[in-house]
């Protein structure tokens, strides 16, 4: 067995770990993708440099919230423009598939029950995803016909 060669691994290691510890949470690697989170606006007040999963997801959803701010959870002028073109009833069976999914959603969210906030928190959630959807749906749609 190589003792340097060991001795150096244990340095490496030890380096690594301890600057791991200084920078967060979780090291940045590929698999982690902590150099790609952003630190900015984190809720972790006492340490703006930790960003840990709660913090993330709750950035994440501020800025869902403010991409989608002002939009109908219905498709868009141009939206409807595009499914005209598609043929007379695709704008209404995309409706009827969301409305669906949406109902199944409240339904699974709630799982039973019954109280007003949770109902209104999962009604909330489902329109936030629709517009979600339509927005998406709206720039791909506009994307592919520019090629």
């Amino acid at each position: 067995v190589n003792i340097s060669g060991s001795r150096l691994v244990t340095k490496n290691l030890q380096k690594y770990f301890s600057n791991a510890s200084q920078t967060g949470v979780v090291p940045a690697t590929p698999l982690s993708g902590a150099h790609y989170v952003k630190e900015k606006g984190s809720a972790v007040v006492s340490h703006p440099g930790l960003v840990t999963p709660v913090s993330s997801a709750v950035q994440n959803l501020s800025d869902v919230k403010h991409l989608l701010f002002g939009r109908p959870k219905e498709p868009s002028e141009p939206l409807r423009k595009i499914f005209l073109l598609c043929g007379p009833n695709v704008q209404k069976g995309v409706i009827e598939l969301i409305d669906r999914i949406g109902a199944v959603f409240v339904t699974n969210y709630c799982d039973g029950e019954t109280e007003a906030t949770s109902v209104e928190e999962a009604e909330k959630l489902r329109d936030m995803a629709m517009t979600l959807f339509f927005k998406v749906l709206e720039t791909m749609l506009v994307d592919e016909q520019k090629k």
